[in-house]
């Protein structure tokens, strides 16, 4: 492009030259002809290569929209995979939450209602007190010293039974 330019300008110096000269006659037709031909062969190759330089920018431009739009495909399958990572961690993390809630009831909250259930059924409709020790170390210490408690209460309660019935039976 400086060569077409400095081209036109050398062009436009000659035309220039020729139409003010200072010979008696003037410029010739033919000088004018010559540099009128010169600056038009000048300036069609500076439109070629303005013509070259557009299509360039086109060519350029038309990579660079394609290379953009390639990220932004790759932007937005990051974000839909982030997007379903995240509500993988959020199923996996109350679902967790769920199993441990579960695990905690049954090892510790069954056993205790069913220690309570077992020391009802003794206490208060004479059933005999049985029930397996399970659960964790301190609700099987627990259940031992109940059944320790309401075999002791039932011996008390027999033995008081026992006197009242003697009592009775005197008077």
């Amino acid at each position: 492009l400086k060569k077409e330019i400095s081209g036109i300008n050398d062009a436009l110096d000659r035309m220039e030259e020729v139409r003010f000269s200072k010979k008696v006659g003037g410029s010739s037709p033919e000088e004018r002809d010559i540099a009128r031909l010169t600056f038009d062969e000048v300036a069609k190759d500076l439109e070629i290569s303005l013509e070259w330089l557009q299509n360039e920018v086109d060519y350029n431009t038309k990579i660079r929209k394609e290379e953009l739009d390639a990220k932004w495909t790759d932007l937005e399958q990051s974000r839909k995979e982030e997007r379903i990572f995240s509500w993988i961690a959020i199923i996996l993390y109350f679902g967790i939450t769920a199993f441990l809630a579960w695990r905690t009831y049954r090892s510790l909250a069954q056993p205790i209602q069913s220690l309570e259930i077992a020391a009802g059924n003794s206490l208060d409709e004479g059933k005999p007190f049985i029930l397996a020790e399970t659960g964790p170390a301190e609700i099987r210490s627990l259940t031992r010293r109940l059944r320790v408690l309401v075999h002791g209460l039932e011996e008390q309660v027999a033995q008081r039974t026992h006197a009242l019935r003697a009592k009775a039976h005197q008077l």
